[in-house]
């Protein structure tokens, strides 16, 4: 099998279908994927990979072309509208009293081994089915065997991209894609490789993926917990910590985390607010200090950016607010 050369199109050159093709470039902001062609624009990288073509043709090609540029709108040129990514230089915090308490943040989990699973022995493979495990993409041709993949998940931090079970990182969507599979294993045609085993450990406590940004007086927090359910799930505060336990609709599974936070907050002025693909979390600063990360100890973490009258992904905050306290 030749697959065809167009981006977003992954059929063979000799398929009598037409060829579905995205023209322009691949488009990364912050935690949305789409293309510079059209205007859709999704969360997880699965779905990145399906967004149909917005441009047709009546045969494919099998011609190999230069990549195009990924275009990254988390850096490059300053305007009214890109988000600039702001690293300030913040002064030690001050050292507490000798008598004073410190609190200790958790233990951090050990990190989650993603579940392998396999096709039944008695599953029935359409023919020319595509493995479905993430970085092989062979086609069906008898055998089982000789499957390269990654066990991991999609990596975009700024301008590199990679995969989370492996340290290679590149700059270019078309060499992510090529990146080679870092465990080998059995093929996968039939079963959902992203779906939970039944009564199983590891698909009850889930790990969900926490980003953030500040402005001037706020801390917005997302976590990426697709499905949530609102009414089962519990999000509180105190002075010191955002406190997490969001459980997922027709599911076992739950993501439960407490942060002891970079900095004091004032719980009262915070808030959450649950989507069909995320969790929104603003947290109120006490004092009106810039963070240099979400938790306490942390120091240049995450992308910083201020917007002028709280609006995300603007140019502004002339100052930044120091703890002059030392």
């Amino acid at each position: 099998m030749t697959e065809c050369s167009r981006p977003g199109c992954h059929k063979d050159v000799t398929s009598p279908d037409v060829c579905l093709y995205h023209s322009g470039a691949p488009v990364f902001h912050d935690a949305q994927k789409g293309w510079s062609c059209c205007k859709k624009r999704v969360l997880s990288f699965e779905e990145f990979m399906e967004i149909p073509g917005c441009q047709s043709s009546d045969t494919h090609s099998a011609e190999k072309k230069a990549p195009p540029v990924p275009v990254n709108t988390s850096g490059g040129a300053s305007n009214d509208s890109a988000p600039v990514a702001v690293q300030p230089k913040l002064e030690q915090e001050p050292k507490p009293a000798a008598d004073t308490p410190i609190p200790q943040p958790a233990d951090p989990k050990k990190p989650v081994e993603p579940v392998i699973l396999n096709d039944p022995d008695d599953a029935v493979i359409p023919d020319k089915a595509m493995c479905k495990r993430r970085g092989c993409g062979k086609v069906y041709e008898g055998s089982r065997d000789g499957c390269v993949f990654h066990p991991g998940v999609p990596v975009f931090h700024d301008a590199a991209k990679g995969w989370s079970c492996c340290k290679k990182r590149v700059l270019e969507f078309d060499a992510f894609l090529k990146i080679p599979g870092c465990a080998k294993g059995k093929h996968l045609f039939v079963t959902d490789p992203d779906a939970k085993p039944a009564d199983s450990a590891e698909a009850k406590n889930v790990e969900c993926r926490v980003d953030f940004y500040q402005t001037p007086s706020k801390i917005h927090v997302t976590v990426f917990a697709r499905n949530a359910d609102k009414e089962k799930s519990s999000i509180t505060f105190t002075d010191t910590t955002a406190s997490f336990d969001i459980k997922f609709v027709d599911s076992d599974a739950q993501f439960s985390n407490s942060i002891v936070l970079f900095g004091p907050i004032t719980p009262d002025s915070c808030t959450y607010n649950f989507t069909p693909n995320k969790v929104d979390i603003t947290l109120t600063k006490a004092n009106g200090i810039s963070w240099s990360g979400l938790r306490k100890g942390e120091t240049g973490a995450g992308m910083i950016r201020f917007g002028v009258g709280g609006r995300t992904g603007t140019v502004g905050a002339k100052s930044y607010v120091y703890n002059e306290q030392g």
